[in-house]
């Protein structure tokens, strides 16, 4: 192929020399052909009809179907994408007795500007065998094969069947498969290990009660976790930041020696200590967490940072706080905040999505809903733990409306 020039005739140099000839304006359509075309009357059956031919081209987007056993019923033929090039075909005659003058023995002649190209993109090496041992028409019904369409005796069993079926559909490409997948023991992953923690769902019947065996105890943090879990059963994690000013390692590992925690319900990332249930007794709602999501926060939307834990929040302060903010540094700003874990008055929304335990919440709204159903508790949900849904909604409710009203 040569690229098309708008300039007639056409230069082309060879050997250092220009050969000149005409461009002839004729539009042709060209098929790279998948084979060597030996037979063309053959090549061409491979390619369907003339009809068939006629009606691909004449559609810009159709694929051309090419079959290697036109005259099989199952063949399944590869198809060609169109393309439109902008070039020209091209007929070279090089004798073969070649002479010093290169040029003048060189015939070269313009075939036409291509209009469409066929090129084989994808794999067809891939093609049915029927198994049949006798000629089968080009078209026929599976009706006719088919006993169950009316009431027939058993000769209908001794009739000869086709012994392969075509597929409905085939895809459009043709994946390889391989039977045997090589594996590479280098890529293997270390084996799996076993946390430490005490991690359990809601729906668990019972709790644990000691500690794994494997626990390394944090010497200089139990005298102070063991005096807050004796003031109350339950803390949430930011609590315990606060309260310790300990870094996250150290923390996790100094609580799995004394208390659990539930992945899910109403008490989720809560630590609890080992053997209290806090689905059993109704006394334990006021340490349930309620969750809601601030929307409008509009004085400081750009700088509020969406919460990837539901424990950590950030000042919203410039100079403390950055977007790539690491979790030691939000520790700190617990220790710096000592009552961060409190929602009072005085607390605004300093992340998008919020979570607090109930005793943490001191609003006077707030504390004359728990009480709503005290003594009135029958069951505890994995939703709503011992509150009612209306309760558990009407809570969230004041605590998104005094933020989003502290926002503006």
């Amino acid at each position: 192929m040569t690229e098309l020039s708008n300039t007639s005739p056409h230069h082309t140099h060879i050997n250092d020399s220009v050969i000149k000839f005409n461009i002839n304006p004729t539009k042709l359509i060209v098929i790279h052909s998948p084979c060597i075309v030996r037979n063309i009357s053959n090549y061409l059956s491979s390619l369907g009809g003339k009809e068939e031919r006629n009606e691909i081209f004449s559609n810009k987007e159709d694929r051309l179907p090419f079959r290697f056993r036109p005259a099989e019923s199952y063949s399944k033929p590869a198809f060609a994408d169109p393309t439109r090039p902008s070039s020209m075909l091209i007929k070279v005659k090089i004798p073969k007795i070649r002479t010093s003058q290169y040029q003048d023995n060189c015939v070269i002649e313009c075939m036409g500007i291509v209009q469409t190209l066929y090129k084989f993109k994808r794999p067809f090496d891939f093609q049915f065998l029927s198994p049949a041992l006798h000629p089968l028409p080009s078209k026929y019904s599976l009706d006719d094969y088919n006993p169950y369409n009316t009431v027939v005796d058993s000769s209908q069993l001794k009739k000869d069947i086709p012994l392969f079926v075509l597929p409905s559909s085939n895809p459009r490409l043709d994946w390889t498969y391989l039977s045997f997948k090589p594996t590479d023991k280098e890529l293997t992953g270390r084996a799996r290990t076993f946390g430490i923690v005490h991690g359990i769902k809601f729906e668990e019947p019972s709790v644990p009660t000691v500690p794994r065996k494997q626990v390394k105890q944090k010497e200089y943090l139990l005298p102070l976790l063991e005096k807050l879990f004796e003031e109350r059963p339950i803390w949430s994690r930011v609590a315990l930041h606060c309260k310790t000013g300990a870094d996250s390692g150290s923390l996790r590992s100094a609580l799995s020696s004394i208390a659990y925690h539930f992945s899910s319900g109403p008490w989720k990332y809560c630590w609890i200590k080992f053997g209290i249930d806090p689905r059993v007794l109704p006394k334990y709602k006021w340490f349930q967490i309620v969750e809601c999501k601030i929307t409008r926060l509009k004085h400081a939307r750009s700088k509020v940072l969406q919460a990837s834990d539901h424990s950590f929040t950030t000042s919203l302060i410039e100079e403390t706080v950055s977007r790539d903010m690491s979790s030691s540094r939000v520790v700190r700003e617990h220790v710096n905040n000592p009552i961060s874990y409190l929602l009072t008055q005085d607390t605004t929304a300093q992340t998008a999505r919020l979570s607090y335990q109930i005793i943490d919440i001191e609003l006077d709204s707030v504390r004359e809903l728990v009480h709503i159903n005290d003594g009135k508790e029958t069951v505890c949900t994995k939703e709503t733990g011992w509150f009612p849904t209306e309760v558990q909604d009407k809570i969230r409710s004041i605590i998104k409306y005094k933020l989003d009203y502290d926002s503006d």
